[in-house]
């Protein structure tokens, strides 16, 4: 199976403005969020400083690709390396998805503990643990230490 192949600068100047678009999508939703006050930032500020990271970060993308020569070309993935990639965009789908349903704590549980059995050869009892304890301390994170409210789903289960 031979290689697809795309001009280096195509490949950055369009993930670059898909990058800007969604970056952008996400800063305006950010806004929407409280702001509270300077002794007591609110819920917005880390999601404003992240879409705004993002949003820099796409337009240097796009930047970089209109620098590279005309020559330059970028192989996209083939075999198991493909399988790879649309599989994580998959899991990025699914999480986005549940999102709103189950809410932070079971969505990244779940995308954590799959991506995992799906890139390594751990057994599911260590999956499943590491995958917990990675979404309590993301969990701890944002909610008690950052104070950014995640999403508890439908259900409004959440950890204490």
């Amino acid at each position: 199976m031979n290689a697809i192949s795309i001009r280096k600068s195509t490949a950055y100047i369009l993930v670059g403005l898909i990058g800007v678009a969604l970056a952008a999508g996400y800063l305006v939703l950010s806004f929407r969020l409280p702001f509270g006050r300077m002794d007591q930032p609110g819920a917005a500020i880390f999601p404003i400083i992240v879409g705004i990271t993002l949003v820099l970060g796409s337009l240097a993308t796009v930047a970089e690709g209109m620098r590279a020569g005309p020559d330059e070309e970028y192989a996209l993935p083939i075999g198991a390396d493909r399988n790879r990639v649309v599989l994580l965009i998959a899991l990025l789908c699914g999480y986005v998805a549940l999102l709103p349903v189950v809410g932070q704590f079971a969505a990244g549980a779940l995308f954590i503990a799959v991506l995992m059995r799906s890139l390594s050869k751990l057994g599911w009892p260590r999956i499943i643990l590491y995958s917990l304890i990675m979404a309590a301390a993301l969990h701890f994170l944002f909610v008690t230490f950052l104070k950014v409210p995640l999403p508890t789903g439908m259900l409004g289960i959440d950890l204490p």
